[in-house]
């Protein structure tokens, strides 16, 4: 089970933090929505864990001095390498220390930024990292780790990076485990949703790179969208991982000449049974595809998802099944108006040309009315309720063709 806060059901798209993730994932919902039975998490018992060395814990400021000095002797390099191996990273293993992993995470990012200072020290420290961290987060032989300490150690391998200083670089070597963490369809639901985060990093900071990586990361996203949702996964939870996956098309912007991701993406854009925040980021992934080896024999159809989506969220506000919000009539028309404007190029017949034309006219008054700061709401819904107003105008528009 993955459950999803209120806030990401109502429709506000841009939330894709790890912190984000963690609420998401919350204590009642870690530790379902696997292919194989887990073990009671609340018995310690039931999981794996490696002592730490406690004798080692004094030594966390000798080793955290040796980032701004290097190392002197091979003696240092050994004591460095044995508080992070056998004390520091150890205690992400413990079962009494799950409320503290995310701040073991801060440290850790803390101590990478400073390592960099001494090159040596950073690519030995990033190395240690990148190991531990793929062994925690994996599946094992016998008992596993803890559902928590696996999710914080994939998060940790998306945060890793190969240059930490200015714009930071991520870590190449981390991409194939995460692609292979999501693919795996036997991992946990939770520590699949936490490798899908690193990959949307990776996209962010353009470093998913060509051939066949990039390649690799697109089939992986398709697949997600192309498989049904699994029994043991709750829907709100399947729809926020498809709304990273379809994330992680928009950042990689390929289309192929069948149009396979605009194709998966407006199926989630026209899912009613759908949050509107995975419509609205499917949309905004449409918007941000490159199209020019895709030539749709309508690309009407194309368009049309856009008009939807607007006009379901203005019928969503005026149905008087809630507070009519404003906020949330942006984000989706937002994303409905930058959809549109992705695909515009391809509407080069008259008739589309005129199609396309329309929607734009009727979203963009529309987006207008809800971005005027001097309408009230009444006043917002009297201008929705228009007769002759723009709505009415979308609505003609999205009528079916007899």
């Amino acid at each position: 089970m993955i459950s999803t806060p209120k806030h990401y059901r109502c429709g506000r798209a841009s939330l894709r933090s790890a912190g984000f993730l963690l609420i998401l994932l919350g204590p009642a919902g870690l530790f379902c929505g696997t292919a194989m039975a887990q073990p009671d998490p609340a018995n310690p018992d039931d999981w794996f864990e490696v002592p730490p060395d406690e004798t080692l814990s004094r030594q966390g400021t000798r080793a955290r001095q040796m980032a701004i000095g290097g190392f002197s002797s091979a003696a240092d390099r050994t004591l460095y390498e044995d508080y992070y191996k056998k004390y520091d990273l150890r205690r992400w293993t413990l079962v009494e220390n799950r409320a503290e992993l995310a701040g073991y995470r801060r440290q850790l990012q803390i101590d990478l930024r400073n390592s960099e200072r001494t090159a040596a020290v950073h690519e030995l420290l990033s190395k240690i990292v990148f190991d531990f961290m793929t062994i925690l987060s994996g599946d094992r032989q016998g008992k596993d780790f803890h559902p928590a300490s696996r999710v914080n150690a994939m998060l940790m391998i998306g945060e890793l990076n190969d240059k930490e200083a200015g714009d930071p670089t991520p870590k190449a070597a981390a991409l194939p485990v995460l692609t292979k963490a999501v693919n795996d369809p036997g991992q946990l639901d939770a520590v699949r949703a936490a490798a899908m985060v690193g990959v949307v990093r990776h996209g962010k900071r353009g470093a998913i790179g060509t051939g066949p990586a990039r390649s690799a990361v697109g089939r992986m996203a398709l697949t997600f969208l192309a498989t049904p949702i699994p029994a043991g996964r709750t829907a709100d939870g399947h729809a926020w991982m498809q709304g990273q996956a379809a994330e992680i098309l928009g950042l990689l912007g390929a289309v192929d000449a069948q149009g396979s991701e605009a194709k998966r993406l407006a199926v989630l854009v026209l899912d009613t049974k759908l949050p509107f925040s995975t419509r609205c980021i499917a949309a905004e992934a449409m918007g941000k595809l490159n199209y020019a080896a895709f030539a749709p024999p309508s690309p009407s159809k194309v368009a049309a998802p856009f008009g939807q989506l607007a006009l379901d969220a203005c019928n969503t506000e005026l149905s008087g099944r809630r507070k009519l919000s404003q906020n949330h009539l942006k984000v989706c028309l937002t994303a409905a108006a930058n959809g549109l404007n992705g695909v515009d190029s391809l509407a080069t017949s008259a008739s589309d040309r005129k199609f396309v034309d329309g929607l734009k006219s009727a979203i963009g008054a529309l987006l207008g009315f809800v971005t005027d700061s001097g309408l009230t709401d009444d006043e917002l819904t009297t201008e929705l309720n228009d007769e002759k107003g723009e709505l009415v105008q979308l609505k003609d528009l999205m009528k079916p063709v007899p």
